[in-house]
């Protein structure tokens, strides 16, 4: 079934994006990091904030995480996802007519262990009060981890060290970790949005 004329499910999927070293090197920096619990952002009542529920998302996360750092993580990152987005562009050619968008600077940076680890529910990356600029999403997979990300309506992605994938934020595109979550996964993930 095509859902508005397209051909393809709009999933970039770009493989060896990182080597094996720099994987390496990002999870060993990440391992000397101080670290926190990971949060989903909830509204209520127009009121926005962070929240730790294990029923929802249960990871351990990079504390601080923003491509103006210029950290070793930041670096390795930044140049490694811009021509994926290039060759993202180039396969859907209207985004080269929106002028007003970036990439975040915030990103998240997430190790998944237990059994009980992953970002449980369904949910997608813009729609929200919070997250309603973000045009699309992003994520690097640092290890051949046995979970990977299931989509609602699009076949499940494998966790392989060096992928990036990149999808729209909309919400035809809903996901979350494959559950339950099988031994270790390193994660790297963020958005870009209209500004």
């Amino acid at each position: 079934m095509k859902l508005f004329g397209r051909s393809n499910n709009q999933i970039g999927i770009y493989d060896n994006v990182l080597s094996e070293d720099q994987c390496k090197i990002l999870i060993n920096q990440f391992e000397k990091a101080e670290k926190r619990q990971g949060f989903v952002i909830i509204s209520v009542n127009n009121n926005v904030h962070n929240s730790i529920n294990y029923e929802v998302k249960k990871s351990l996360e990079l504390k601080n995480s923003y491509f103006r750092d210029g950290t070793v993580i930041s670096n390795i990152i930044s140049t490694s996802l811009l021509p994926c987005v290039k060759d993202y562009k180039k396969e859907y050619d209207a985004l080269n007519y929106i002028d007003s968008w970036r990439m975040d600077d915030e990103y998240n940076f997430q190790k998944y262990d237990g059994e009980d680890d992953g970002y449980k529910e369904w949910h997608c990356d813009g729609g929200s009060l919070t997250t309603c600029h973000r045009v699309l999403v992003w994520i690097f997979y640092l290890n051949d981890a046995k979970s990977g990300t299931d989509y609602m309506y699009y076949p499940a992605v494998k966790g392989k060290g060096g992928r990036c994938i990149i999808w729209p934020a909309s919400w035809e595109y809903m996901h979350r970790s494959q559950l339950p979550n099988k031994g270790l996964k390193y994660i790297v993930t963020g958005w870009i949005s209209f500004y």
